[in-house]
């Protein structure tokens, strides 16, 4: 409900405001305490002696107290609240620790009868000597003051002067610990926060340092590679020349594979053709080699040398020779390429970031200070009135009391006990109607924990019941990671239920009667306290613009949907992935997600996301694609166990929209204000949500609420700039990563055979065909979840390309339980490994 701003009240006088009342008294404080400080004066010195007669040495205290209470009504304009935690208990301890430490001090021997007559001796020397009213720092043995004479008095003679030391060194030292507690546990939080933050960092950079090593060994590599090359060039083309002149010297020339020497070899064998003529041809060569090779020469000597690294040498040119027959065979000389060896690519085990949850501060607070003591008001003058009312119509009933909620405030109605309930709700329009109009006016019969009954009337101001209130009490708590806070009871209590627990929900109202304010409060209670592997949320909002604020969100299983066909496709795809999920089930041994997730932990799988759809405008989806209702009831009957909810949103519930297939598996109702009484009977089963004010004003019927009949709930009220604030925190510190298998919706059903699978199909096969069908003819049995798990495919397509291969004749018909095939078509290893078998089977 949106915080409208109000003019300020006016008093009955019509003199001053409630907030110009404020002020001045406010400014009247702030007068007080600066005069009493200032000791100027009549006034002043009068002031200072007052205090100090109760407080002693400590009268400056109480000046500055009034003086930050009055600076606090000036700017704050609202009466300061003072709520009693261990830190102002602390420094109350303290202070009378110190007070009565100061006291006993000057005077150890104090007993109870003589503490008037002692003080006023104290306080006749100060005033003959002038020291408390001219002098104020000059103030001598007053002590504590009459307080701290009177505490003093009182422990020095029931407990002696060694238990009175002892009590007010404990007061002032356990004051003090519970006044520093809390400054203490931030500071040590904040440096453990700090602590963390330098792991974290320093993680972080030995990771990047590894990543860069890696880089530069990989840059090492490929210069050695290149060096080698440039070497290997030069070689061969030495070689070949050698090769060329040996060739054109007229000798003859076979090829013969049987005896093969590097070229080098060729000066230690040859004998008989002259070692000297030899040598003289591979020097010139030599020296022409080096002529044309030099600017080869100077970039392999400008090169880095890497010391302990392993290089990989290409293999030497052959030449072979038979000296038995005089002639020398030579392979012609190719040009090898010195291949780089691939390293093996090295995991980089980067720290798991830990998990940042966004944080309450990007929540809007909401200050109903004065609106909640205005509706106190008024409603003790209703009270009267309603009594007065009763006694007139002559009802023996009587209001014994009331609470004030957010919207309404419950009178509580004791009859007599001749005085039936049912004839008093006759009653109830001609009560609004001497209460000035009060419409909208409920009764309810039963209040539970109550002997009374419950008259429900609108309060003058309704009161913006704020998100961050409701769900601070669930952050941080493991248990509490899928509790959605419905709103604000009339007590005051945050009501909530566990979205796994409820487990589908149906939500109408009317046009501004909250209905979408309530979808948001949902959607955000779950992105606060879910990591997106956690959680994955479906949006069909058919508006466009309800859910936008959403895109692109890390916890979305796909694209917010907005077109019916998308709509109708998604729906079915969800529908295969609660079918995928119970075969999961089955082939672990286990009922539900919990269950499953327990048992992928312990074998090292993927665990399982709770998926939540919400479809907002659920009327206008059945109107323009039939089609949606089919796996909307397959889904509400049967998807409890495998973690999928469904949270279906209307304004028009009719009964051809919301039929009773629907109702039967939805058993949570939220009720907001509808437009009539058929409405609310649709809803509930009855009426009542037709007398609602609106604005989250809401009746909720869920198993998981206790309480008789409906439980009347406001709910918080989600902002969107608050909604902006947290995707964006998600969106800046994680990735998105949409489900591939929810990413194309594209609608297909009526383009023909060929697009919708089973036999006669004439699609091309899957692009993983090949590679599924060569694993599955190593089986005699295989089965679509075993696709899944070794091959890592999704239902669907492991599904799909089961088709294929049962189209193909590679496999059979399903056969016996879950859903097992007999492999018809098997490998040549897995056919000569089965009659391996066999034969050992004969044999034995």
């Amino acid at each position: 409900m949106a915080k409208e701003k109000k003019e300020p009240k006016v008093n009955k006088e019509g003199l001053l405001s409630k907030d110009a009342e404020t002020i001045l008294i406010g400014l009247m404080l702030s007068l007080v305490s600066l005069i009493g400080l200032l000791n100027k004066g009549p006034v002043g010195q009068f002031l200072t002696f007052i205090a100090v007669y109760l407080f002693g040495v400590f009268y400056f205290v109480v000046f500055l107290l009034l003086l930050f209470v009055g600076v606090y009504l000036v700017f704050k304009r609202k009466v300061f609240k003072v709520k009693i935690d261990i830190t102002i208990l602390g420094l109350i301890l303290l202070s009378i620790g110190i007070i009565i430490g100061s006291t006993y001090l000057d005077n150890p021997e104090l007993k109870l009868s003589e503490v008037f007559t002692t003080f006023q001796k104290v306080l006749n020397d100060g005033i003959a000597e002038g020291v408390l009213i001219k002098d104020t720092t000059l103030i001598q043995h007053t002590g504590g003051g009459l307080l701290g004479y009177f505490l003093a008095a009182l422990l020095n003679t029931t407990i002696t002067g060694i238990g009175t030391q002892i009590v007010y060194l404990f007061l002032m030292v356990s004051g003090l610990v519970l006044a520093l507690y809390r400054p203490a546990s931030s500071f040590i939080k904040f440096v453990k926060k700090q602590k963390e933050k330098r792991k974290e960092r320093k993680a972080k950079e030995e990771a990047e340092k590894i990543v860069v090593e890696e880089e530069e060994e990989e840059l090492v590599e490929t210069e050695e590679t290149e060096t080698n090359f440039e070497y290997s060039s030069l070689d061969n083309s030495r070689q070949a020349s050698k090769a060329t002149f040996v060739f054109s010297s007229g000798a003859p020339v076979t090829t013969k594979k049987e005896t093969t020497v590097l070229a080098e070899d060729i000066e230690e064998e040859d004998t008989s053709r002259g070692t000297s003529m030899t040598t003289t041809v591979f020097e010139q060569l030599d020296e022409e080699v080096k002529e044309d090779t030099s600017l080869e020469e100077e970039k392999i000597e400008t090169m880095p040398v890497y010391q302990e690294k392993t290089v990989v040498t290409p293999k030497a040119s052959k030449v072979t020779y038979t000296p038995s027959t005089s002639t020398t065979t030579i392979t012609t000389p190719t040009r090898t390429v010195a291949t780089p060896v691939v390293k093996g690519e090295k995991k980089v085990v980067t720290p798991k970031r830990e998990y940042v949850y966004p944080s309450l501060d990007l929540l809007n607070e909401y200050e109903n200070a004065h609106v909640d003591e205005e509706n106190e008001r008024i409603s003790i003058e209703r009270q009267a009135q309603i009594n007065a009312i009763l006694q007139d119509f002559g009802i023996g009933a009587t209001i014994t009391g009331f609470k004030v909620g957010p919207s309404v405030t419950r009178f509580d109605l004791l009859t007599n006990r001749d005085v039936s309930i049912n004839s008093v709700i006759k009653y109830i329009d001609d009560i609004a109607v001497r209460l000035g109009g009060m419409t909208n006016t409920r009764f309810e019969k039963v209040v539970k924990g109550k002997a009374t009954s419950g008259l429900e009337i609108p309060n003058a101001h309704a009161v913006t019941v704020s998100f961050k209130e409701c769900i601070a009490n669930y952050m941080g708590d493991p248990k509490a990671k899928f509790k959605v806070p419905f709103g604000k009871d009339i007590t005051g209590d945050v009501i909530g239920v566990n979205v796994t627990d409820y487990p589908h929900m149906l939500v109408a109202g009317s046009t501004g009667s909250g209905k979408s304010v309530f979808i948001h409060n949902l959607i955000m209670s779950l992105i606060m306290k879910t990591t997106p592997d956690e959680l994955k949320i479906m949006l069909i909002d058919p508006k466009r613009v309800e859910m936008s604020k959403y895109k692109e969100m890390p916890h979305l299983l796909c694209p917010i949907i907005s077109e019916y066909d998308q709509s109708k496709v998604a729906m079915n795809k969800l529908v295969a992935e609660m079918e995928r999920r119970y075969q999961l089930f089955e082939d672990a041994g286990v009922s539900k997600i919990s269950q499953y997730n327990e048992y992928a932990e312990e074998e090292g799988l993927e665990p399982l996301p709770i998926i939540v759809v919400v479809i907002d405008e659920y009327a206008d989806l059945v109107e323009n694609c039939k089609d949606i209702a089919s796996p909307v009831v397959k889904i509400a009957a049967k998807s409890r166990a495998s973690g999928i909810h469904m949270v279906i949103s209307t304004q028009r519930p009719s009964v051809n929209v919301i039929t009773g297939v629907i109702k039967a598996n939805l058993p949570t109702r939220v009720a907001l204000r509808v437009a009539s009484s058929v409405d609310s009977q649709t809803i509930l089963g009855e009426g009542g949500a037709e007398d609602l004010l609106g604005y989250g004003d809401m009746l909720v019927d869920c198993q998981d609420i206790p309480g008789h009949g409906f439980t009347r709930l406001q709910c918080a009220f989600v902002d969107n700039k608050e909604i902006r604030r947290v995707v964006e925190f998600l969106k800046q510190n994680y990735t998105t990563k949409y489900n591939p298998e929810f990413t194309d919706l594209k609608d297909r059903s009526a383009m023909g055979p060929s697009f919708l699978g089973g036999a006669g199909q004439t699609r091309e096969r899957d692009e993983r065909y090949e590679e599924v069908k060569a694993f599955v003819m190593d089986l005699e049995e295989v089965s679509i979840s075993e696709i899944q798990r070794k091959m890592y495919l999704g239902f669907p397509k492991a599904a799909r390309i089961m088709d294929q291969l049962e189209a193909a004749g590679v496999v059979s018909k399903a056969t016996g339980s879950g859903g097992k095939r007999k492999v018809l078509i098997h490998s040549q290893e897995a056919l000569a490994f089965k009659e391996g078998e066999d034969g050992n089977d004969s044999e034995s």
